[in-house]
């Protein structure tokens, strides 16, 4: 039997949140693929065990620590990409 992964937020939740994070903290995700958005924001709310999308959202807006821990899981870091290990 083939398991069903369901996508806990959807397109139009994932454009709230990007939007919410630009209006109230200055974060601009809107050069950012929206797969990779959605994906990293669906991992998250997994994760953290969200069960609504207004917790997740209220959690990410309104939680100080919180915001933290999204930007680090959402944004790339990519000095580990062009970083030589035997250098």
């Amino acid at each position: 039997m083939e398991k069903v992964i369901k996508d806990q937020v959807s397109d139009n939740q994932v454009e709230i949140l990007v939007n919410d994070l630009l209006e109230i903290f200055g974060y601009d995700f809107t050069n950012y693929s929206p797969a990779s958005v959605k994906r990293r924001v669906n991992r998250l709310y997994a994760l953290d065990h969200f069960t609504s999308f207004a917790e997740f959202r209220n959690r990410v807006i309104g939680d100080d620590r919180y915001i933290s821990r999204f930007i680090q899981e959402i944004t790339v870091n990519v000095t580990e990409m062009f970083r030589d290990r035997s250098a």
